[in-house]
Order: C-alpha cells, then sequence, then structure tokens
C-alpha cells in the first residue's frame, strides 16, 4: 500500500526512473505533486475546448475584492496584487485601479495568499488564510494596507566568484519577491514586514541555478549565500499516455541532482520553456549533475506527469518525460438541511502509473455543481475541504480509459467534528505559534486499471490550520482517524487521534524547551585526560539525529580553551572532533542526559585506512570518491549528510585514509562520477563498516559496485528517438523470435493529429488487443529523411502526406505484408488497418497447455520447467527472454522453457494462481517440478537488471542439478552483459 508522505506544495518527486517511454508499469507510487487546473484568466486557453477546461476556469474559482492603502490610508493606485504561483496552481497578478481597487480570480486550492506591493517592491502587504477557511475569508472587501518593506541580501557565486545578473527570488506561500544581482554578486530583495521567507532561489539562462529552503526555522540573519549549480544543455522530449509528441508546450522546470542540491525555476517567468515541433526542448542550464526533472504547470491541456526517462546511450542524452492529458469530470455536492455550498473546495487526489500523483482541485458553483479536471485510467480520492463541512470520500476511476464516459461524482456534506490543537514550549508552557501543523484524514482503496491489474492506494485530505496568537488551532474533520504533524525546522513529532463524530476533538503538545533548538549542549576537548587547547586546525562537527531528521547539521561554537558548545534541533545528536595536523579525533552521541552535563570529548588518535575500488566485473572503478559516513546505534542508521571524511580514487581505483576516523563505526560509501548518459550515484558498500580502534590500520579493502539501479518499468518504446531506425529493427526482428511474435513498423507521413492518431489506435492495447502480438517502431513523419536507409532495406517507399504506411515482419525479419492507407476521417481507414494486424498476428496459445506439454518433456528427461510471463512491451521481459535464448545451450540441461505472453496467450493470470504466486503482476518466472510444484520463482514483479540477476542467482542455486557451482556462477554473470 502506497502512502504518501505530506509534503510543502511546491516540493516535488524524490525520484526518476530510467527506462524507455511506453506507460505500462505500475510502479510503487510516492507523494509527487502533480500540475493541476490552471486558475486565472492570465492563463492562455491553449488547450481543447472539448476538455470544457475553459468552463472549470470560469466556474471553479472564488473571486477576491479589496483595496490597497497606502501608509496614510489614501488609495494605492497602480499596485500589484498576485496570488503567488506554485508547482500545482499558476499565479497570477493584477493592478489596482486608481481607487486602489482589485478583484482576483482564483481556484486558492493548495493555498491562499495575496500579496499587493510597490513597483520597486519598497511597500508590500500580504493577506494569508487556510484554504478550508478561503470561501469564508473571501466573502468580504479585504484591506491591504502598505507597509515599509525590509531588505534581504542575497550573495550567488558561480563557480566560487560573484555572479551578475542573477535574478534571485524570495518565495513564501503568501508571497514572492525579486531582485537581481549587481556586479558584486549581491541582491536585495524586500519582503513583508513581519513575513520571512521560506525559500530563496537564484536562475540566471547561462550560469544556471540555486535554492536554499529555510525549513521552517527562521531564515539565518545577514546575507544569504548561494552557489550556482554547474549547468550543461540537456534536451528534453515531452509526450503524452498515447505517445503523441506534445508539441508547442510551454512549462517551467525543477531540477535534482544525485547528491540532494535542487532548484526550482517555477518562480521565474524567464525560465518557462516551449517543445518545438519535435516535441523538443534544448534547456541550456540545467545542471550537469542532474538525475530527476519534474514539470510545472502548462496550463489545462494536461494533468500528470507518468514518468520521466532519464537518458541512455540510445537516447543520445534526450530526457522524455510523459505526461497525462486532462478531462472534465462532473460531480455534485449535496449539502445536509438545504445549506449553501457555494464555494466549497473539492479536492482529488489520482493514482495512475509512474511515481507521481495527480492533485486536482476546483470549487462548488452555486447550484451545488462542480468539474474537476482529471486524468484517465487513473483511481481517485475526491473530497470537500472546508472548515464547517466534511463528507465521506468518493474513491474510484473518473475516466476508466480514454474516449469514455466519465463517472458521476455524488458527495453528501454533513457538518465537521471540530478539532482544538493546542501547542506551547519551554518551561512556562507559552503559546508556540512559529510551527507548521498538518491535519492528515487518508482514505485506502482498490481500484483495477484497463489492463485488469489491481492497484493498492491511500490518499486523502491534508489541512493546515493557522496557529492563533494564543498557540490554539481550530479545524474541522471527519470522524475516524486522524494524523497530526508539528514541524519546526529540523524538529518533527506525530501524533494519532480517533475523532468521535458525537463530540469535539482536542490535542495538546507541549515541547519542554523554548528555542528552536533543544538547548545547547556545553562541553570542553580533552586529551589523555587532560584539557585540550584547540589549533587553527581544530574543526568541530555535529548533527541533529531525531527520526526525522537524521543528518541535519547542527550549530557549533569553540573557545580557545577547549570548551565548546553545540545547538542541535532534536534531543539526540552527535559530535565529531578532528585536528587532522596533529591526527587526532573525537565522535560521541548525544541523548537528552547530556544536556545538563558538561559534555567531554577525548581526542585519540586517528587511524589508517585504504584499499581499492572496483566494479562488477571486477575491474578497477576510477575517478570515484570514496566517503567515510558514520552510522548510529542500536540499528546502524547512517545519512549521507554525516560525512566524517572523504578521499578521491586514483586511475587504478585505489583510495587511501592516512587519517581515517577512529572511535566510530562507519560506512563506506562511494559516490561514482556523473557520465554523459547518467548522473553520479551514491553507493554505501553492503557488508563494509568499520570501526577502528585508536592508531588502528586496515588496508586492501576491496569495495564491489553493485550499481542499485532505479526500478525499471523498461517499457518498449514507441515513439523514442533512434540514430537508426534499421538498428532498431534488428533488435525487434531478433526479440520477436525469441518470443514467437511479429514485428510492426509504423510510419506517418505528415505530423498531423489525424495521421498520428490512426497510428496510435491501432498500437494502442486498450483498443486494439492484436497490437500486443507485434513489436512495433515508428517513424514519424519528421524522421523519414534521417531514416531513409529502413525503407531502403524494407524495400518499400516512404509514405506521402496524409498516408500511413504498415509493414508486418516475422521473426526472421521476412516482410510478410504491407498496406499504404490514406487517412480520412470515416472509420473505414481504422478498420483497414485492423483487419491487417489480425490477419498477421501471432497465434493465440493455451498457458496451461503449454505448462503441461513442458512436464511431460520434463517427466521424460528428468529436468524442470521454467516458466516466464511477460507482455510485449516490457524490456526487461525480452532482457530474461534473450538471456534464456543465449544461455540454452547450458540451461537445457536442467530446465524445459515456457515463455509465456499476457494479451497473446490465453489463461496467463490463471496459471499464476494456480502456482500460488504472491503477485502476478508480468513479468514473473517461476520454476517447477515435473508434477508443478513450484521450487523458486520471482519476488514480485521483475525490476531492474541487477534485481532480477540476484532472483535468478537465487532461483538456480535452489533448482539446478546437472549444473555445477562454476556453470550457474558463468550463467548469472551473463545476465545483462
Amino acid at each position: 500500500m502506497v502512502q504518501p508522505r505530506a509534503r510543502k506544495a511546491h516540493s516535488v518527486s524524490e525520484r526518476a526512473v530510467c527506462g524507455f517511454p511506453f506507460p505500462r508499469a505500475p510502479w510503487l507510487k510516492s507523494h509527487w505533486l502533480a500540475p493541476l487546473i490552471a486558475t486565472a484568466l492570465a492563463i492562455a486557453p491553449g488547450f481543447s475546448a472539448a476538455d470544457s477546461s475553459r468552463e472549470v476556469l470560469n466556474a471553479g474559482t472564488l473571486t477576491a475584492t479589496g483595496r490597497v492603502l497606502f501608509p496614510d490610508g489614501s488609495p494605492a493606485a497602480d499596485v500589484i496584487v498576485s496570488v503567488p504561483g506554485n508547482n500545482i496552481e499558476p499565479g497570477l497578478s493584477v493592478r489596482s485601479d486608481a481607487k486602489g481597487q482589485f478583484q482576483l480570480r482564483h481556484v486558492f486550492g493548495t493555498r491562499c495568499g495575496i500579496h499587493a506591493h510597490a513597483p520597486d517592491w519598497r511597500l508590500q502587504s500580504t493577506f494569508s488564510v487556510p484554504t478550508d477557511r478561503a470561501r469564508l475569508a473571501l466573502k468580504q472587501p479585504l484591506e491591504l494596507k502598505l507597509q515599509p518593506a525590509r531588505q534581504q541580501r542575497v550573495l550567488v557565486k558561480s563557480g566560487g566568484h560573484p555572479a551578475k545578473g542573477v535574478l534571485v527570488a524570495a518565495i513564501h506561500p503568501a508571497f514572492k519577491t525579486e531582485g537581481r544581482t549587481g556586479p558584486d554578486g549581491e541582491a536585495t530583495v524586500w519582503l513583508p514586514q513581519g513575513r520571512d521567507w521560506d525559500e530563496i532561489a537564484a536562475w540566471d539562462p547561462k550560469l544556471g541555478g540555486a535554492e536554499k529552503y529555510c525549513m521552517g526555522l527562521s531564515p539565518p540573519p545577514g546575507v544569504v549565500e548561494l552557489s550556482l549549480l554547474a549547468p550543461k544543455p540537456r534536451v528534453i522530449r515531452v509526450i503524452d499516455e498515447r505517445m503523441r509528441p506534445m508539441r508547442d508546450l510551454p512549462f517551467t522546470l525543477r531540477c535534482n541532482t544525485c547528491l540532494s542540491e535542487y532548484f526550482s525555476a517555477y518562480e521565474f517567468e524567464g525560465a518557462r520553456v516551449r517543445t518545438d515541433s519535435r516535441a523538443e526542448v534544448t534547456v541550456p542550464w540545467l545542471p550537469a549533475d542532474i538525475s530527476s526533472i519534474d514539470l510545472g504547470p502548462p496550463g489545462p491541456r494536461w494533468r500528470k506527469m507518468d514518468h520521466i526517462f532519464m537518458p541512455s546511450k540510445a537516447s543520445h542524452g534526450v530526457m522524455t518525460v510523459q505526461v497525462r492529458g486532462s478531462h472534465a469530470v462532473s460531480g455534485r455536492l449535496i449539502m445536509a438541511g438545504g445549506a449553501a455550498g457555494e464555494g466549497i473546495l473539492v479536492k482529488g487526489m489520482g493514482f495512475g502509473d509512474g511515481h507521481n500523483l495527480d492533485i486536482t482541485s476546483t470549487r462548488v458553483r452555486p447550484d451545488g455543481t462542480f468539474t474537476l479536471l482529471a486524468a484517465s485510467d487513473c483511481g481517485y480520492v475526491v473530497e470537500i475541504c472546508d472548515d464547517q463541512w466534511t463528507c465521506n470520500a468518493w474513491t474510484g476511476v473518473l475516466l476508466p480509459k480514454r474516449n469514455t464516459d466519465p463517472a458521476r461524482i455524488t458527495l453528501q456534506a454533513y457538518a465537521a467534528t471540530p478539532l482544538t490543537v493546542r501547542v506551547t514550549r519551554g518551561p512556562q508552557k507559552e503559546p508556540w505559534t512559529n510551527l507548521v501543523v498538518n491535519v492528515e484524514q487518508r482514505t485506502t482503496f482498490q481500484w483495477t486499471n484497463s489492463r485488469g491489474e489491481l492497484q493498492h492506494c491511500a490518499g486523502g485530505m491534508t489541512k493546515e490550520p493557522k496557529i492563533e496568537a494564543d498557540g490554539t488551532a481550530r479545524v474541522g474533520v471527519r470522524p475516524g482517524e486522524c494524523e497530526l504533524s508539528f514541524r519546526s525546522g529540523a524538529w518533527t513529532e506525530m501524533r494519532s487521534l480517533n475523532v468521535d463524530a458525537d463530540k469535539p476533538a482536542s490535542v495538546t503538545l507541549h515541547r519542554p524547551w523554548k528555542d528552536q533548538k533543544a538547548q545547547e549542549v556545553a562541553g570542553h576537548l580533552t586529551e589523555k585526560g587532560r584539557p585540550y587547547r584547540p589549533t587553527s586546525a581544530t574543526a568541530l562537527r555535529a548533527w541533529s539525529t531525531g527520526a526525522h531528521t537524521l543528518g541535519t547539521p547542527a550549530v557549533t561554537r569553540i573557545l580557545p580553551d577547549g570548551r565548546f558548545t553545540i545547538a542541535p534541533e532534536t534531543e539526540h545528536a552527535c559530535v565529531y572532533a578532528i585536528d587532522s595536523p596533529k591526527g587526532l579525533n573525537a565522535f560521541r552521541l548525544i541523548d537528552p542526559k547530556d544536556y545538563m552535563a558538561n559534555l567531554e570529548l577525548a581526542l585519540v588518535p586517528m587511524g589508517f585506512y585504504s584499499g581499492q575500488v572496483i566494479d562488477e566485473a571486477g575491474k578497477p572503478a576510477a575517478a570515484c570518491r570514496v566517503q567515510l559516513v558514520a552510522t548510529l546505534p542500536p540499528d546502524q542508521l547512517w545519512s549521507d549528510k554525516i560525512v566524517l571524511c572523504e578521499t578521491q580514487c586514483d586511475a587504478q581505483g585505489r583510495y587511501r585514509f592516512d587519517r581515517a576516523p577512529t572511535g566510530v563505526r562507519v560506512w563506506a560509501v562511494v559516490v561514482v562520477p556523473a557520465t554523459e548518459f547518467s548522473p553520479a550515484r551514491l553507493h554505501r558498500i553492503a557488508g563494509h563498516s568499520l570501526l577502528l580502534e585508536p592508531a588502528g590500520r586496515r588496508e586492501g579493502d576491496r569495495l564491489r559496485l553493485v550499481l542499485e539501479e532505479q526500478e525499471d518499468p523498461n517499457p518498449r518504446p514507441l515513439s523514442r528517438r533512434y540514430e537508426s531506425a534499421a538498428d532498431r529493427l534488428a533488435e525487434l526482428t531478433r526479440d520477436s523470435a525469441a518470443c514467437d511474435l511479429r514485428v510492426l513498423v509504423g510510419a506517418t507521413g505528415d505530423l498531423t493529429d489525424a495521421v498520428e492518431e490512426t497510428w496510435l489506435d491501432l498500437v494502442d492495447e486498450s483498443r486494439v488487443n492484436e497490437s500486443l502480438r507485434y513489436l512495433p517502431i515508428w517513424v514519424p513523419a519528421d524522421e523519414l529523411r534521417a531514416q531513409s536507409r529502413l525503407f531502403s532495406q524494407l524495400n518499400l517507399r516512404q509514405p506521402k502526406a496524409g498516408e500511413i504506411l504498415l509493414v508486418a515482419l516475422d521473426g526472421h525479419g521476412k516482410r510478410l505484408d504491407f498496406l499504404y492507407v490514406a487517412v480520412r476521417s470515416d472509420s473505414s481507414v481504422f478498420r483497414l488497418g485492423l483487419n491487417f494486424l489480425r490477419r498477421h498476428s501471432a497465434p493465440t496459445r493455451n498457458a496451461q497447455k503449454l505448462v503441461e506439454a513442458a512436464r511431460h518433456q520434463a517427466q521424460a528427461s528428468g529436468r524442470r520447467v521454467w516458466i516466464i510471463a511477460g507482455d510485449s512491451r516490457r524490456e526487461n521481459y525480452f532482457r530474461l527472454a534473450r538471456w534464456l535464448q543465449n544461455q540454452h545451450d547450458l540451461l537445457d540441461r536442467d530446465y524445459v522453457f515456457v515463455k509465456l505472453l499476457k494479451g497473446c496467450d490465453d489463461n496467463v493470470d490463471e496459471l499464476g494462481q494456480a502456482l500460488h504466486l504472491g503477485d502476478k503482476n508480468a513479468p514473473w518466472f517461476a520454476l517447477t517440478d515435473a508434477a508443478g510444484t513450484v521450487l523458486a520463482a520471482s519476488n514480485g514483479p521483475l525490476g531492474s537488471p541487477t534485481d532480477t540477476k540476484r532472483q535468478l542467482g537465487r532461483a538456480l542455486q535452489a533448482t539446478a542439478r546437472r549444473l555445477t557451482p562454476t556453470d550457474i556462477e558463468r550463467l548469472i554473470r551473463s545476465f545483462g552483459a
């Protein structure tokens, strides 16, 4: 069951997935707030009117009116009044009129903040309330009185030098202010009185970007310094769920590196990019060490980002992003007692292919109806978010598949149960107002996608009530389980509560210490029992190590006499002191009892540690970095932030620590450098924890890299760009021979929607099941000239404008037939193509009969039966099938093989059920004896090559009879080679 974590509205997903662009895998879903509806008049309607998206824009909003005043109370004309945007909802800005009046129409679905400022930013005012209170708070006109703003200086560097002309933005849910750096690299951003920034971002179209997030703490005083991440131009291609290129699509980006660095360009209008006629755009300022990207909202044309496919050698650096189109879904809210429901917020959370969620929201119309924009083939939980009203969540599939009638949603509203949260801190239990409280109520549900796969999901409403001056927050909730989280900087605490429908609920939280940090830990350095006077080289570092803050740096101070203080943000922490020239160090864990004591940190001699980093083949891994990372008992937790020391490997992968930590257990972590086709990656070396005694030595350690890959759905491509379609055809022909399939070559004569739609309809397995019996390759019109070698090889002319060419080939590459189809508006074109596919498709087989025949053969020869099942849209299935074919002579000693394909062969799922597989989602394998008893099986759907290799090794070792250990080792080594 997937349970997304609550995050701030403008955060994004943590991972991207390497693979190929075809949307098939229902892989693990983690919380990513995908783009939802564009909400304001400022958004250009560049989308299909058939979606009724314009109706959503005009009807599902609240209207905020009011006036802006100067500090002396006079009307403030021509003042900019805006709703700050984020990665879910675009922002909106208007100008006040001569009387200082303004009007804004917005959903206010993720936040309700309004910011007024003079054009020079020197006068500002803000207004904000929780979104569940927005409909009531905005009924009356607002009065925004401008006040003098205060300065925040920001220093931006690039390559260690001041960067001139860089845009800088200070960001908060209630405001966004901007500035630009001067020749000294400094910019001044003006902040509203009484408000602190949450994030400061910098961006330059050539130099790159950077961002700093203060994690809810009071921002550091003085100048904030940012270092731009070194850029490298990258190509991004955007396709929709049907593999159609998304041309002329505008969007913004957030970038992540493997070393937890990131920056968001959502806030900068100049960072907005647009795809060209090939659905591609070259972005010059992306980080060179990029690990993933996330797209900002381009408008209501699309809803959900399914997958991000990072570069591979075949794609020559192109990052492919797949998005899912938007469709309008209607619903009605029925209010108890005939109450008015106008303006109540309706929110939906959608689950589907990919890691990313769809968060969609709208407001109820005066007649009780509402319209949500949703994505097809996704399971949704839909409910209302209001301070006074609640409802039982609606769950299900809003749009079962493309071109089907959407579900109609009916929500029954009833009075919310009042929940009071009181938070205090310090010895006097003073009210605590500057922390974040999240109240979450989840709904678990199941849904079945268009491929018949059962999905288990959990999602629902999260509210962030405002804490009043007395330390009390009030919010309306529905009866049932309620999860509360409290956060202030790195400090976090969780509470669970069961809310009774018949009586109000309350929660009280008290933190014993008053400041953001728990309180300072005082101590002193010693050596051999005597006070130690630090030198200029003596360094002291500390980290907070609470359950939710593992590895957050803590502020330290060291005095000339050896006394020191540490200010962690949690009750648990660790501290490390080092005097490298003298070869001394000390490490110590800190727990609550140490806050009242004078902590002694005893320095002891450092040690020596050396070895070599090798790859999976045993060859030296050059240019890597080795880090020694502290682990924390009792479970030996570790964080990549608690790095005690690191060194660079030489050309032979050798590393050496002349000053290695002693008295602390560490993990060896290898940082593999970035290449043209993959980002830098961190790898903890399993089994290589290290504990050196004072002055201890350990030499000759071999750190073997097992490159953990991200989950690998590895779908087979339809629209991916190839250097050579002829070479790709040879690969598909090889795979079709291994699995008794056909190859389908498609080429389109122009880029019109009608022509491309016809091809996509024919290879859409939800419409044409026969398409699963083909391995397709598509040459779009703008690639015809570049792929002329393919047509020469097929001995066929290229399709003309308005035409589609279909070619069927067998597993030997022999051309079975071809068909040129002139695309017209009638459905006969589709029928012609469908008949062509049916005429030449591979025959359907009965999986159970194939297995039964294999068992008879196994019984006669004393072998096992090895069954693999997958589908023709998964590369990892074919990787396994190719391996079985390549190693057939050796594996044939012990196994009889049955290769099955879901959608092509009958009774595949029934066979998986008969084998008692826990997870029948393809691809999977099972090894049985001749009687049908399962001896070994894959543990869930096969993922990355590394994961598959491990599972194959276990299966071979458990079932082989005639294969020797040497044979098995050779077989496993050969997988993926």
